[in-house]
């Protein structure tokens, strides 16, 4: 036979797909049992014991079945979902209140104030509940809390040191 066939892909799919997974260089032999002429709609199939043998490195692909592939197979994007809260805003009225009034004494005053930020901002309809709010700001409310209890830099030796040593002026 002479010229395009098609060949199954099932008859090279055990030759192939190890190649692909493994990425090695082995044997590119495949064994087709099952082949058809361009334009026919029947399969041939082999009538001899001996399958025929195909080096897969000569398969080729058309290229409007190549792009067919493509654009079929394409994996839509994914849509973020939107959060249900305003995150953002919450965040934005924390570091507001902390710069203007500095963190509050415990992480429940804390999630209180943000509730309340949230009932006047949404009229007490879409709001988080205070677990909700507990399990997002307790690594930040931990996280400004350590840092401020965590000692200077600097010893304070150091700094009565240098207030002592700065130049005077001439």
């Amino acid at each position: 036979m002479v010229g395009l066939v098609e060949i199954c892909a099932e008859d090279c799919l055990p030759t192939i797909q190890p190649s692909i997974h493994t990425e090695s260089y082995g044997n590119f032999i495949c064994n087709v049992y099952r082949i058809r002429p361009a334009g026919e709609t029947e399969w041939l199939i082999v009538d001899s014991g001996e399958p025929i043998q195909i080096d897969c490195r000569t398969i080729k692909m058309r290229q409007a079945e190549f792009d067919s592939f493509e654009t079929e197979y394409v994996r839509p994007p994914t849509i973020a979902q939107r959060d249900k809260y305003d995150w953002d805003g919450i965040y934005q009225f924390i570091c507001l209140r902390i710069f203007e009034e500095g963190i509050t004494e415990t992480l429940i005053q804390l999630i209180h104030e943000v509730q309340d930020w949230c009932m006047r901002r949404s009229d007490g309809k879409d709001m988080p509940d205070e677990s909700t709010l507990r399990k997002r700001l307790r690594p930040l409310y931990k996280s400004l809390k350590g840092s401020m209890d965590e000692e200077p830099t600097v010893s304070p030796p150091l700094l009565e040191h240098a207030a002592t040593q700065s130049p005077q002026p001439d």
